[in-house]
């Protein structure tokens, strides 16, 4: 009983920050998630990756305290550094990652690169990558976390969203991992932006754009259609027109503005979406493999206004026809309604 009050607390809890966090984060990461994720892949599997990039200065909050026992293991596996408290551990590192290039359809794409450097709290990016020979997307720029959080990004992409699948497909077969395969998609993004911040102050520029694009993930049974972004950067201002989709015939519409001091006045409204295909957008495959979703539908308001510094949403959740099937603990969960 213990065990099903808390997965029932859990889940509206956690679908609300997948939702909203997977759509806030996409105006400064959507372009680069796929080569972070590359890159983070390529230092996971093979040792011999972080003996040829020099690893060393470098910083990062742990999601989760890590005990001494394992800041030793770690240490001693990975010839490393680890410092701070088991909640904000500090890792000294770089990683670099040059000539990176694979075969997507059996053509070679040109040479790019990931570097990643950190410095205490600092972590510095510097990308490019190509999606064909004539789409280019680069990330520059550094990320400050901590007590006194500073980003300042400058991004650029004229890639076809199919394409960025099948280079992280391409990736991952090589990799051996194949549960991407499925995952196709039609339209382009058109970003030229920069945007800097330290929540107090917003400097910005440029525009992010999608018009009309749709994914199709099959190994899920799963397809997002008419999926838009108009995002102005300009004068210091972010005003986000429109960043939408629909699932279903289901809306989910993103639409405000952040002021160059800060002020945000953002609004988050959605219908009766799938929570099935709300986990495949925000990228929790884990999740899906580990829960058989039968049914369930989520709608969302959410109110995002005051400055980004001390900012407190408002969010109401309903949630409708919950079952959802456990794998690994065999635990089944079942809802009729829940407003939150």
């Amino acid at each position: 009983m213990t065990l099903r009050k808390k997965i029932l607390r859990g889940i509206p809890k956690n679908l609300s920050f997948y939702v909203t966090a997977s759509l806030l984060t996409a105006l400064t990461v959507m372009m680069w998630v796929g080569a972070f994720s590359v890159s983070m892949t390529i230092a996971e599997t093979y040792a011999d990756v972080f003996e040829s990039t020099v690893i060393e200065d470098g910083n990062f909050t742990a999601s989760a305290a890590i005990s001494e026992a394992d800041m030793q293991n770690l240490e001693a596996d990975f010839d490393v550094i680890l410092t701070g408290k088991p909640d904000d551990i500090n890792v000294k590192g770089s990683l670099n990652v040059e000539n990176l290039s694979v075969l997507v359809n059996g053509k070679k794409l040109p040479d790019g690169y990931l570097k990643f450097k950190f410095e205490n709290k600092k972590a510095l990016t510097d990308i490019k990558l190509f999606t064909s020979d004539s789409e280019i997307t680069s990330v520059n720029g550094e990320i400050i976390h901590g007590k006194n959080p500073n980003l300042n990004l400058q991004v650029s992409s004229n890639a076809s969203i199919n394409n960025i699948f099948q280079l992280i497909i391409s990736i991952g077969k090589s990799f051996n991992y194949n549960d991407l395969n499925t995952l196709s998609a039609t339209g382009k993004i058109d970003a030229n932006f920069r945007i800097k911040s330290d929540l107090k102050t917003l400097i910005s520029s440029g525009y992010l754009k999608i018009h009309s694009a749709s994914v199709i993930y099959g190994l899920y049974n799963l397809s997002v259609d008419k999926i838009n972004a108009d995002v102005d950067l300009n004068n210091n201002n972010l005003n986000i027109k429109n960043l939408s989709f629909i699932m279903l015939q289901q809306p989910l519409k993103l639409y405000g503005t952040v002021s160059d001091k800060a002020y945000a006045d953002l609004h988050l409204t959605a219908d009766k979406l799938l929570i099935k295909g709300l986990l495949a957008i925000a990228g929790q495959l884990n999740l899906l493999k580990d829960n058989d979703i039968k049914s369930g539908t989520l709608s969302i308001d959410v109110n995002v206004k005051g400055y980004l510094k001390e900012i407190s949403p408002v969010i109401k959740l309903s949630l409708n026809n919950i079952n959802i099937f456990n794998k690994p603990s065999s635990t089944a969960v079942k809802l009729n309604s829940a407003n939150v």
